[in-house]
């Protein structure tokens, strides 16, 4: 079956969304400029957010390190002595747990400013999968309940 959307992909997952969401909002910076002139402007702002990605997006995240391990069979030791009663005590394998560590999201956004004296009018977000779930959620509210107060 061909694609719905001839000339894009519609599944953007991975990788792929964080040059997507970027851009996209360069795209708008770009629309938008030259019909606001002179009374406004459009600026990118980006600001980071920490998340600790689920394991179904673990896909998405760049690693800037690797750790590999390399299992050495050594022989065992030889003893002095052998006796039927003595034993070797077992050290037992090291217990390996996952690591849960934040990682920096960036998010940008699009700001609208009067160019008069720099007051933010409104303000374009691209909504993102980080906005979906904690911890990007409350700063996502937070951001959206300040840009919802009334200027006096």
């Amino acid at each position: 079956m061909p694609s719905p959307f001839p000339g894009m992909d519609p599944y953007l997952e991975g990788y792929l969304w964080v040059d997507v969401h970027n851009a996209l909002a360069n795209k708008i910076r770009q629309q938008l400029t030259p019909k606001l002139r002179p009374r406004y402007t459009a600026r990118l702002e980006i600001y980071l957010v920490q998340d600790t990605a689920p394991e179904s997006e673990i896909g998405i995240l760049y690693p800037d390190v690797e750790v590999l391990q390399r299992n050495i069979t050594q022989p065992s030791p030889t003893l002095p002595f052998s006796s039927e009663r003595s034993s070797i005590a077992v050290t037992p394998a090291p217990l390996t747990l996952p690591m849960i560590q934040p990682i920096d999201v960036r998010i940008s956004t699009v700001e609208i400013r009067d160019t008069a004296n720099n007051t933010l009018v409104t303000c374009i977000q691209i909504f993102s999968p980080i906005h979906k779930r904690e911890p990007g959620l409350t700063p996502y509210r937070q951001k959206r309940q300040r840009s919802l107060v009334p200027l006096s």
